[in-house]
């Protein structure tokens, strides 16, 4: 049987590391960021870019809406496993 017939691309897992100074650089232009947000919620005359520049206000503060995980009509899931 073949080895590492499963290998992933990331065999190490999680995220990969960001390179210090574009860290440092994202981080001296989120108030930057923020105050765009803040003026395309404020001041766009298009609904949809207002309400999405407030969906992300929204997420970044309050974190996203939990999605709820069941089965039909709430209940419980079920998992069947067929092998031959």
């Amino acid at each position: 049987m073949a080895k590492n017939l499963f290998k992933v691309g990331n065999p190490g897992g999680g995220r990969k590391k960001i390179n210090p100074d574009i860290k440092k650089a994202f981080a001296l232009a989120c108030p930057d960021a923020v105050q765009v947000i803040l003026s395309l919620m404020n001041n766009s005359r298009d609904d949809k870019v207002r309400l999405k520049a407030a969906e992300i206000i929204l997420e970044r503060h309050l974190g996203k809406a939990v999605q709820p995980i069941g089965g039909p009509d709430g209940g419980d899931i079920v998992v069947r496993w067929k092998t031959e």
